[in-house]
Protein backbone atom coordinates (compact mmCIF):
# COMPACT_ATOMS: atom_id res chain seq x y z
CA UNK A 1 0.00 0.00 0.00
CA UNK A 2 1.72 3.56 -1.37
CA UNK A 3 1.51 6.57 1.12
CA UNK A 4 -1.10 8.33 -0.96
CA UNK A 5 -3.28 5.20 -1.13
CA UNK A 6 -5.91 5.56 1.85
CA UNK A 7 -5.67 2.58 4.16
CA UNK A 8 -9.90 1.34 5.17
CA UNK A 9 -11.03 2.91 8.12
CA UNK A 10 -9.69 0.77 11.70
CA UNK A 11 -13.57 1.05 12.59
CA UNK A 12 -14.99 -2.30 13.02
CA UNK A 13 -16.97 -3.28 9.96
CA UNK A 14 -18.83 -6.70 9.46
CA UNK A 15 -15.42 -8.39 7.51
CA UNK A 16 -13.25 -7.24 10.08
CA UNK A 17 -15.38 -8.41 12.89
CA UNK A 18 -15.75 -11.85 11.01
CA UNK A 19 -11.71 -11.81 10.06
CA UNK A 20 -10.45 -11.56 13.35
CA UNK A 21 -13.72 -13.57 15.31
CA UNK A 22 -16.58 -11.43 16.13
CA UNK A 23 -17.50 -14.90 19.05
CA UNK A 24 -14.24 -14.05 20.85
CA UNK A 25 -14.97 -10.45 21.19
CA UNK A 26 -15.57 -9.76 24.55
CA UNK A 27 -19.20 -8.17 25.93
CA UNK A 28 -17.92 -5.16 26.24
CA UNK A 29 -15.76 -4.81 23.22
CA UNK A 30 -18.86 -5.89 21.17
CA UNK A 31 -20.94 -3.29 22.77
CA UNK A 32 -18.19 -0.34 22.02
CA UNK A 33 -17.99 -1.83 18.42
CA UNK A 34 -21.86 -0.87 18.07
CA UNK A 35 -21.68 2.03 19.78
CA UNK A 36 -18.55 3.68 18.05
CA UNK A 37 -18.58 6.90 15.75
CA UNK A 38 -17.19 5.55 12.71
CA UNK A 39 -16.08 8.95 11.19
CA UNK A 40 -14.61 9.90 14.66
CA UNK A 41 -13.22 7.73 16.86
CA UNK A 42 -11.11 8.66 19.71
CA UNK A 43 -7.25 7.62 19.99
CA UNK A 44 -8.14 5.99 23.12
CA UNK A 45 -11.13 4.01 20.95
CA UNK A 46 -8.68 3.14 18.09
CA UNK A 47 -6.30 1.86 20.77
CA UNK A 48 -8.85 -0.25 22.63
CA UNK A 49 -10.36 -2.02 19.78
CA UNK A 50 -7.16 -2.67 18.32
CA UNK A 51 -6.31 -4.59 21.47
CA UNK A 52 -9.27 -5.88 21.88
CA UNK A 53 -9.54 -7.75 18.29
CA UNK A 54 -6.00 -8.47 18.44
CA UNK A 55 -6.69 -10.63 21.88
CA UNK A 56 -9.65 -11.48 19.38
CA UNK A 57 -7.76 -13.13 17.25
CA UNK A 58 -5.55 -15.32 19.24
CA UNK A 59 -8.05 -16.76 21.23
CA UNK A 60 -9.83 -17.63 18.03
CA UNK A 61 -6.22 -19.56 17.29
CA UNK A 62 -6.05 -20.98 20.29
CA UNK A 63 -9.13 -22.98 20.34
CA UNK A 64 -8.95 -26.20 19.03
CA UNK A 65 -9.76 -26.90 15.86
CA UNK A 66 -8.26 -26.29 11.86
CA UNK A 67 -5.69 -23.26 12.93
CA UNK A 68 -3.91 -21.29 10.46
CA UNK A 69 -0.27 -19.13 11.94
CA UNK A 70 0.52 -17.36 9.03
CA UNK A 71 -3.09 -16.08 8.65
CA UNK A 72 -3.56 -15.49 12.11
CA UNK A 73 0.01 -13.39 12.50
CA UNK A 74 -1.13 -11.84 9.31
CA UNK A 75 -4.93 -10.67 10.98
CA UNK A 76 -3.18 -9.00 13.90
CA UNK A 77 -0.35 -7.48 12.15
CA UNK A 78 -2.96 -5.71 9.73
CA UNK A 79 -4.53 -4.48 13.35
CA UNK A 80 -1.48 -3.55 14.80
CA UNK A 81 0.21 -1.70 12.04
CA UNK A 82 -2.73 0.04 10.79
CA UNK A 83 -2.58 3.37 9.96
CA UNK A 84 -5.04 4.45 12.20
CA UNK A 85 -3.29 2.68 15.25
CA UNK A 86 -0.23 3.63 15.21
CA UNK A 87 -0.68 7.73 14.55
CA UNK A 88 -3.56 7.10 17.37
CA UNK A 89 -0.20 5.12 19.77
CA UNK A 90 1.93 8.05 18.92
CA UNK A 91 -0.41 10.43 19.51
CA UNK A 92 -1.19 8.82 22.95
CA UNK A 93 2.36 8.59 24.07
CA UNK A 94 2.48 12.31 23.01
CA UNK A 95 -0.09 13.31 25.10
CA UNK A 96 1.53 11.70 27.88
CA UNK A 97 4.76 12.71 27.72
CA UNK A 98 3.11 16.10 27.80
CA UNK A 99 1.41 15.63 31.14
CA UNK A 100 4.44 13.73 32.83
CA UNK A 101 6.30 15.79 34.85
CA UNK A 102 9.68 16.11 33.83
CA UNK A 103 12.33 16.12 36.25
CA UNK A 104 14.01 19.59 37.62
CA UNK A 105 16.81 20.27 36.87
CA UNK A 106 19.32 21.20 39.42
CA UNK A 107 20.22 24.73 39.78
CA UNK A 108 23.90 26.01 38.55
CA UNK A 109 26.30 26.53 41.16
CA UNK A 110 27.80 30.22 40.88
CA UNK A 111 30.73 31.73 42.80
CA UNK A 112 33.07 28.29 43.27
Amino acid sequence: MTENTPSPSIAPSAHVLKTIGVDYLGPEAKKLCKIVNKETLSDDEIIVLALAATQAALLKHVEPGDRDAEETLDTILSIVDHRQVVQALYDKVDELLEHTSQPKEAPAVTGL
